[in-house]
């Protein structure tokens, strides 16, 4: 190689370093402007987040609010006229949460005279999963009242 050929050489060399260098600093910029883009973004998105948290809490506020007013509209009208397919019952007791040793139940609505009970499970929109677990519970009824084990249920 000439000594011509070899400035040549490192002529062209320094050239496409320059154009590395140049499309370089492009690429930085550009990964500088994207990170900047994706903290606004992580910005945007802490603040969806907690107003997603707070529409839970208020809606899991109002749902829970639609339950008692409707435990409470059925208790009211079942203690107005305590009657279910014409068996009328002498006692309508809400919220009824009995306790043996480790073994919790709740039900919302019981109702007894001498020869029945009534358990009735109010839901405010039933989820067909809803519905087992209501059988179950009712199903726990006479280990909590041993009383009632000859009353129809």
């Amino acid at each position: 190689m000439t000594d011509q050929e070899l400035r040549e050489l490192v002529a062209s060399l320094a050239v496409k370093s320059d154009r590395l260098d140049a499309q370089q600093a492009k690429t930085n910029a550009q990964i500088a402007n994207t990170n900047a883009q994706m903290a606004k973004t992580d910005a945007q998105m802490a603040k969806t987040d907690e107003k997603l948290s707070r529409l839970s809490k208020v809606y899991g506020g109002v749902s829970s609010n639609l339950g008692s007013a409707t435990e409470e509209f059925f208790y009211n009208k079942l203690n107005e006229n305590p009657e279910v397919g014409h068996i009328k019952f002498d006692r309508v007791t809400s919220n009824v949460m009995p306790s043996k040793k480790s073994k919790h139940a709740e039900f919302d609505i019981v109702m007894v005279n001498g020869s029945s009970v009534a358990v009735v499970e109010v839901k405010y929109k039933v989820h067909p999963s809803d519905i087992d677990k209501a059988a179950k519970n009712l199903k726990r009824y006479r280990d909590f009242y041993p009383e009632h084990k000859n009353s129809s249920l």
